[in-house]
């Protein structure tokens, strides 16, 4: 589907068209997004702009891919049947956070990717030291695609340890292989972070942080009791829903919670993912709590969980629980597509899809035609989502209590903005009746208005 998402289009593909602009290692500390570590970006230079920016979601699609080939390798690792890897392969493949992923220009399923290579070294059969080495790359390209991957190297280094604790001698020569190697791949980035962003972690030292934690949020917005907060990041396994935050913003698959009793089991590897699994959900705890940051925690689980299954007892929950979290998948997928409506694409065509998505979409396309191309535009309250105007923009997300100031005004051309929402929060405000005076709306299309820095002559009308 053509790109429609926040984090893609104010992330994934403004951020390599500005890349090509500056240079790779340009970021702008205006614009905290720059902050993001690159690796997975880096592709999205090729096909960032239409008509190719479909491409961006199948590059991301691979990434789900590749965990699933990575995943399987694991499941072979641990000497799985084969009715056990193929319930693997459906859950992962059916995950509903997954397959919405696999339709947007994002990087988590190549953090997913780097996870199922990092599960694939610890579930080997015998470690040799030297697979410190591909332990460490696994973490290190993780560490550079995304700033939760620190949560992924924490838990995997914690599973390493508890897999090799019998072996003294064999543990250290792989840890400081698995240490080392992350150091040197993406220590200098999270170093240059810390010295020009005052944090070495986004959104760390580029926003303000929250003035409380997530559990507390979650209290105050939702007004969920403290006991139900906290377990949060469990309840996305079993219920959300896409684009609502509230509800983890997706759906993760029950089964893998299963994996929550791998102490049970006698392979020390299963015990190694089991507690890497409860460390990556211990730090989710402290985190705002989406289904696709938890995603990663799913291939620690996914293994002991089958494991356990195939050691039941009674043969009929190997498969009642795997089609039961199978069917609840399916069904949450399909209310997804519902949702996502992609024959809109398919029969009516890009602009149709785009405007069902992006209410800003109309007004967009607008300005991408009829504004000059030298002009600048300035975007508030709109997420951010000015990719399809094609040109240069900037966008405030953060302080939204007051209007724009009389300098940013005077650095841009042209302003695209909620404007219902602006008359809202800016009501009473004198700056912001003195600036309605010295703008001219040029085109209006639904909640959002574009309005041109100068003054309207008498003749003027804004284009609906």
């Amino acid at each position: 589907m053509p790109p429609f998402s926040r984090d893609a289009l104010n992330s994934h593909l403004v951020l390599p068209g500005l890349w090509r602009q500056h240079g790779l290692l340009w970021r702008d500390p205006w614009l905290a997004f720059t902050a993001y570590p690159p690796l997975a970006d880096l592709p999205y230079l090729l096909f960032a702009h239409r008509p190719w920016d479909i491409l961006a979601s199948c590059w991301h699609a691979t990434g789900a891919l590749a965990t699933l080939l990575l995943l399987d390798r694991s499941m072979r690792n641990t000497g799985a049947s084969d009715g056990a890897r193929r319930w693997t392969a459906l859950l992962w493949s059916t995950m509903p956070t997954v397959v919405a992923l696999c339709g947007w220009a994002y990087v988590d399923l190549w953090l997913c990717a780097a996870t199922a290579a990092a599960v694939a070294v610890i579930t080997r059969p015998t470690i040799r030291a030297m697979d410190g080495w591909w332990l460490g790359l696994a973490l290190g390209a993780a560490l550079l695609i995304k700033y939760n991957a620190a949560a992924v190297a924490i838990a995997a280094w914690l599973g390493i340890g508890w897999r090799l604790a019998p072996d003294p001698r064999l543990l250290w020569a792989v840890v400081w292989r698995a240490l080392l190697t992350p150091m040197l791949l993406a220590g200098w980035w999270y170093a240059v972070n810390l010295l020009q962003l005052g944090g070495p972690f986004y959104p760390l030292g580029v926003a303000n942080p929250p003035a409380i934690g997530p559990v507390a949020f979650r209290e105050l917005a939702y007004h969920e009791p403290h006991w139900w907060a906290l377990l949060a990041p469990l309840r996305a396994f079993f219920y959300g829903e896409t684009n609502n935050p509230r509800l983890f913003d997706g759906m993760l698959t029950p089964l893998p919670l299963v994996a929550l009793f791998g102490w049970r089991l006698r392979d020390r590897r299963m015990q190694a993912l089991a507690l890497a699994a409860l460390c990556y959900l211990a730090f989710a705890v402290t985190t705002a709590i989406r289904a696709r940051y938890l995603l990663p925690a799913t291939l620690f689980m996914l293994p002991p969980a089958m494991q356990l299954l195939e050691e039941s007892p009674k043969r009929w929950m190997r498969v009642l629980l795997p089609a039961a979290s199978l069917a609840w998948s399916l069904a949450v997928d399909g209310r997804y597509l519902m949702w996502l409506a992609p024959w809109d694409y398919w029969l009516h065509g890009r602009d149709t899809f785009l405007a069902r998505h992006l209410p800003d979409y109309p007004l967009q396309r607008w300005a991408a035609r009829h504004l000059p191309r030298n002009a600048r535009l300035l975007l508030i309250l709109t997420g951010g989502r000015g990719y399809y105007l094609q040109r240069d923009f900037r966008f405030r997300m953060g302080d939204e209590g007051s209007p724009p100031t009389a300098a940013e005004i005077r650095s841009f051309d042209y302003l695209l903005i909620r404007q219902k929402s602006a008359d809202r929060l800016y009501d009473g405000n004198p700056n912001w009746r003195r600036l309605r005076q010295r703008l001219c709306p040029v085109a209006r299309s639904g909640r959002f208005t574009l309005w041109r820095n100068r003054p309207c002559s008498d003749k003027e009308r804004p284009e609906a």
